[in-house]
């Protein structure tokens, strides 16, 4: 197998692990996360003792995790990279390097969360999405190293440009934001991961170094 298909299919499979990660999680584990984190805080928030720990452990952190620093390391390695680029492919890499954090961590608390524990949890997830938009941004500015196709483009920086809209919305008007929002800043971080390991498989004169 080609290095870049390799580093196209750890794209995709990123994405779509954590869809059947989380979908498992909240659909057949543990259907009461969801309302009990309020959407937002579904990604990350592991509580000691709670039904599915387990699972988002090892599977929706570690396993997806490794996969998405996997792909990261990958597009570094067997693709161009110049200036901001560069720049972006990296801040993607520590993007995911802060996410497989959350495999190593858990909430031990009795109805209430320690305030410092809280602020390390709601940092690490503001500079995951902020590292992966700012990184999605980077890249399409400069798409045509991976795909010259002007449409996978257009989509990565939509995708950058609606997780920094979705966060600011998030963080501004909280209250009053729906619940499903916490999960669509993630999956548009993961949807990004995908659309640039199918855009590496689809290119069929893909430039190497």
């Amino acid at each position: 197998m080609k290095n870049n298909t390799i580093t196209g299919v750890f794209g995709i499979l990123t994405f779509l692990m954590f869809i059947f990660g989380f979908t498992i999680l909240i659909l057949v584990i543990n259907p009461t996360i969801f309302t009990a984190t309020d959407g937002f805080m579904i990604v990350g928030f592991n509580v000691s003792g709670m039904d599915g720990l387990f699972w988002t452990k090892y599977f929706n952190y570690l396993l997806v995790g490794s996969l998405l620093i996997s792909f990261c390391i990958s597009l570094l390695k067997n693709t161009n990279n110049r200036g901001v680029d560069f720049t972006g492919k990296i801040l993607l890499l520590l993007s995911g390097l802060i996410y497989i954090t959350f495999a190593f961590t858990e909430f031990d608390y009795e109805g209430e969360v320690d305030d410092w524990s809280l602020l390390f949890y709601l940092f690490r997830i503001i500079l995951i999405l902020l590292l992966g938009a700012i990184g999605f941004l980077l890249i399409s500015d400069q798409f045509q190293l991976i795909n010259n196709n002007k449409i996978y483009k257009r989509i990565l920086m939509i995708v950058g440009i609606m997780i920094l809209i979705n966060g600011t919305l998030q963080l501004i008007i909280h209250d009053h934001y729906p619940t499903y929002g916490g999960l669509l800043s993630w999956f548009l971080y993961f949807f990004g991961m995908g659309i640039i390991g199918f855009s590496i498989l689809r290119q069929s004169e893909y430039k190497t170094l």
